[in-house]
This record gives structure tokens, C-alpha cells and sequence, in this order.
């Protein structure tokens, strides 16, 4: 099964345990997550502004979304 997750359930699963992250993990692990360049800026973007991750970090993110996703 193809799944997208928004933007702030992704950004959810990297800032906190919970709800966010295990659907995160289970999307990974049985599932077929796709995500857009739009999509990937927008998390990289959230990460950096919003949880105040360094660029560094939330770029290890999305290096790792675009690896892991369609």
C-alpha cells in the first residue's frame, strides 16, 4: 500500500515519542511512503523554524526520506 503522510505528522514523528512516530515507523517498515520535493521542503523547513532542529540535522532527515521513499 502507497502511503503520504503531511508534512507535520513527519515533522511530529522526529520532534516527539508518540502517535506521530509509530505511525512513522510503521509506514517505513509495511508500507510504500511517497513523498514530493514540495512535501520534503516543507518538512525540512518545519524542522529547522518550528523545533528548531540545526540545518545539518533536518537535511540527515531528508536524505533519509528521499532514501526511504518513492
Amino acid at each position: 500500500m502507497k502511503v503520504v503522510l503531511d508534512a507535520n505528522v513527519i515533522v511530529a514523528a522526529f520532534a516527539a515519542r508518540g502517535l506521530c512516530e509509530a505511525l512513522f515507523q510503521y509506514c517505513i517498515g509495511s508500507c510504500e511512503l511517497a513523498c514530493s520535493e514540495h512535501l520534503l521542503r516543507e518538512v525540512e523547513r518545519a524542522l529547522t523554524s518550528k523545533i528548531k532542529m540545526t540545518t545539518q540535522a533536518a537535511g540527515e532527515i531528508v536524505a533519509f526520506l528521499r532514501q526511504n521513499a518513492e
